[in-house]
């Protein structure tokens, strides 16, 4: 939840796209990735409303080396770990980990539906996007609120979209989106 108002007229992401796959968020479970890279471990830290699961991979490329984690909420997730967040950063170096194994070739290129990523403009961010719901430093934050048709406790479910962006040198080296739909 956003201490600010959210001011996207509509989600800034609802999915990522890795190579042919297509992760949505709320929809994609972890363990669909799993199969479809052939690598990778999920992970799990914390319990009850502090739990999370997640996947990592290093995308090696050849100007940049990226770190992605895709996660599932432990409660918001459910019990089948469907994707809530992603989370990217651009390493001023690194290599690939045990635990962050190498992004198989077959899941790049990597971006999200908005057609952004690490190494996107901040110009190019802002044609897409529009201005921010919150900016602070070289942090921009693109947040989205609504209600959704649905039947929880005799009304609609609220859904919570952020795409929240930071900027150096004029382009993203991190960012974090996700989305939650709950009663």
């Amino acid at each position: 939840m956003v201490n600010w108002k959210a001011t996207m007229k509509q989600s800034p992401v609802a999915r990522l796209q890795m190579g042919a796959l297509s992760i949505r968020f709320e929809k994609t479970t972890l363990a669909d990735i799993r199969r479809a890279a052939a690598v990778g471990d999920i992970a799990h830290h914390g319990d009850a409303g502090e739990s999370v699961y997640w996947l990592c991979y290093t995308n090696v490329g050849v100007k940049q080396i990226e770190r992605i984690w895709i996660m599932a909420h432990g409660e918001m997730g459910g019990s089948e770990h469907d994707v809530t967040d992603v989370s990217a950063e651009l390493l001023p170096s690194g290599s690939v980990t045990k635990d962050c194994p190498a992004l198989p070739k077959k899941l790049k290129p990597v971006v999200l539906d908005n057609s952004l990523w690490i190494g996107s403009s901040q110009e190019r961010a802002t044609s897409k996007l529009g201005a921010p719901s919150f900016r602070k430093d070289s942090w921009r934050s693109y947040d989205f609120q609504a209600k959704m048709p649905g039947n929880c406790e005799g009304g609609n479910f609220d859904r919570e979209a952020s795409l929240l962006l930071h900027f150096r040198n004029g382009v993203i080296n991190r960012l974090y989106a996700g989305q939650t739909t709950s009663c």
